[in-house]
């Protein structure tokens, strides 16, 4: 019985040592655009709904796609935000950048229906080994409570070098370049 004790002692001091001894994750926040004086009437506001991400992708660590068809997640390299949440808040700021009008996140406040709203979902969204961001899936345009387009697309953004922090960095570009393409399709004029 004293052997059997003095075993479980020493396996819940161990473990509990090596818990207080392994170093916290380190947390990546994106790097959002400069924040604009985009103002205007409530009507004039675009809508964005919370992007949808793949099941892996809503979780806090950062996943990379290591061989093709493998992802790992990464207990010690998280995002800083739930990812949902802080692509979303990246998206609303360079949309409110390139059409120079607010943007509003759903729920949007009580009575207020924006005109010009955008639904996006990704169907992957991962870091590869090189520190390159990939992701795609499609997003809905939808005017006046029709939808007037739905889009696919697909964005390598290749980092300056291929730590997490340069991972973060190509989100934040691969983001961008997908508000350039929202913005050709709504800038479009309509066939007929």
């Amino acid at each position: 019985m004293t052997v059997f004790r003095n075993t479980l002692f020493f396996a819940l001091s161990t473990s509990v040592t090596a818990c207080a001894s392994s170093a916290p994750p380190s947390l990546y926040v994106l790097d959002l655009p400069a924040p604009t004086r985009a103002s205007g009437a409530p009507d004039a506001a675009i809508g964005l709904f919370e992007v949808s991400l793949p099941a892996y992708a809503r979780n806090p660590q950062i996943t990379t796609m290591t061989d093709g068809a493998t992802l790992f997640e990464d207990d010690d390299h998280r995002w800083a935000n739930p990812p949902a949440e802080a692509i979303s808040a990246a998206l609303a700021r360079s949309l409110e950048d390139s059409f120079d009008k607010p943007v509003v996140l759903k729920p949007y406040p009580r009575g207020l229906t924006p005109e010009l709203q955008l639904s996006i979902a990704f169907d992957h969204f991962y870091r590869t080994p090189s520190g390159s961001a990939e992701f795609g899936g499609q997003f809905i345009i939808i005017e006046d409570d029709e939808i007037t387009d739905i889009e696919r697309f697909n964005i390598t953004a290749t980092p300056s070098n291929d730590s997490y922090r340069g991972y973060m960095q190509s989100v934040s570009a691969g983001l961008e370049r997908l508000v350039d393409i929202i913005e050709s399709k709504i800038e479009e004029p309509p066939l007929g």
